[in-house]
Order: C-alpha cells, then structure tokens, then sequence
C-alpha cells in the first residue's frame, strides 16, 4: 500500500468515526428531549455542553490517533448513554 493510500485510508476512517460520533452523541440529545419532553434551559444548556465537550474531546483524539478504534461506533454510544444517564430523574 502506498503512503498515499494509506493517508487516504486514514482520512477515511477519521471522517467515519467523526460521523459516528457526532451522530450518535446529537441522537442522544434529541432522545433525552423527547423523553423529558421539555428541558428546563438550565438542563438543555448544561447538557448541550456535555455533548460539545464529547464531540470536541473526540475531535481531539482522532487528531492525536486516527486509528485509535475507542473512537468508532461503539464509543459514541457509550457515550451517548452516558450522557442520556444524565438526563434521568
């Protein structure tokens, strides 16, 4: 495999895991909407941080190591459940 094939594989997997991420992380916000059916603005403000805050450290961290498979689909919906967690009476 070339070098320019190799960096268009990486550059592949990082616009993947970044779309998986930024999906699942944005479902959970729209889930604990719906489920809470209305946020106060405090709990809507507080957790559309938490849900920047993950796609800026996932961001990060693909940028750091494209590879790094803790970033793919299954991270993001841990993360998506944990952050639906924080939503719940």
């Amino acid at each position: 495999m070339s070098d320019e094939d190799e960096a268009r594989r990486v550059r592949q997997l990082q616009e993947a895991a970044r779309t998986e991420a930024h999906s699942a992380l944005l479902y959970a916000l729209m889930t604990a909407l719906a489920a809470k059916g209305a946020l106060e603005q405090e709990q809507f403000a507080a957790l559309r941080a938490c849900v920047m805050s993950e796609i800026e450290s996932a961001e990060y961290n693909l940028a750091r190591d494209p590879l790094d498979r803790r970033h793919m689909r299954g991270w993001a919906m841990e993360e998506a459940s944990r952050i639906l967690s924080l939503t719940r009476v």
